[in-house]
């Protein structure tokens, strides 16, 4: 045993117990740890492999929001990872002042940053973590959670882990409610800057002549109108 724990130093395995050899002597399955025994445990992202869900949005941006989702200092391989994306990875804070970051836990599954934007003034966060937890974060459209899907599933084939990434505008995003005629409702919004993209009240009912719109999901609905019209009072 002392001639086969002298071999195994060599092959840089120390035998803290020599019945093991003997054990291992007579092992037929052995069943080894993923991360960092079977693979190298070093991150690395293809930004050919980046999907994007949201017009006027492109890849780039994508990889700005999940830099500033990161930590800057005290990183985490993944952390690391997104930061070394960047040209420089002062870009990650640059325009912006922190107000607060969300560091991962098994249960949110994610990592957030809360801030400022210097140019406008607004409130953002930008989020990085589990897809489905950013899913939910956005509460996205079935439609959209299937298209995600589908591209996780994909990725995972090719032994491919995806990671989600959401920024999302804080603050009260002001609907119209009227009980004016369609027209009359759209008119207003456009005047006072709120948007025209409004539906009859009959779109929060599922009654719309517009088929288009009656499938839509009433939450999906009012979380993309400016305003509704023709809705009174009980």
């Amino acid at each position: 045993m002392a001639i086969g724990s002298h071999k195994l130093s060599q092959q840089g395995a120390i035998t803290k117990r020599m019945t093991a050899i003997e054990e291992m002597a007579g092992m037929d399955v052995l069943c080894s740890d993923k991360t960092g025994t079977l693979t190298l445990n070093k991150l690395s992202i293809d930004k050919n492999l980046i999907e994007v869900f949201i017009k006027g949005v492109d890849k780039e941006y994508v990889i700005l929001t999940a830099a500033r989702a990161s930590r800057v200092e005290n990183q985490d391989a993944i952390d690391a990872c997104m930061l070394n994306m960047l040209a420089d990875p002062k870009e990650a804070r640059a325009g912006i002042r922190e107000v607060h970051f969300l560091p991962f836990n098994p249960v949110d599954k994610r990592t957030a940053l809360t801030y400022i934007n210097e140019s406008d003034g607004k409130w953002y966060r930008a989020s990085k973590g589990a897809p489905e937890q950013i899913l939910e974060l956005c509460h996205s459209s079935q439609d959209l959670r299937r298209k995600v899907h589908s591209v996780i599933e994909k990725l995972a084939e090719r032994g491919l882990r995806s990671l989600g990434v959401a920024r999302q505008e804080l603050g009260v995003n002001v609907k119209m409610i009227t009980g004016d005629q369609l027209a009359i409702g759209k008119e207003t919004g456009r005047r006072l800057g709120l948007g025209t993209h409004m539906y009859p009240s009959a779109a929060l009912l599922g009654q719309d002549k517009d088929s288009n719109i009656a499938a839509i999901p009433v939450e999906e609905l009012i979380e993309k109108a400016d305003g509704f019209a023709g809705v009174f009072q009980c």
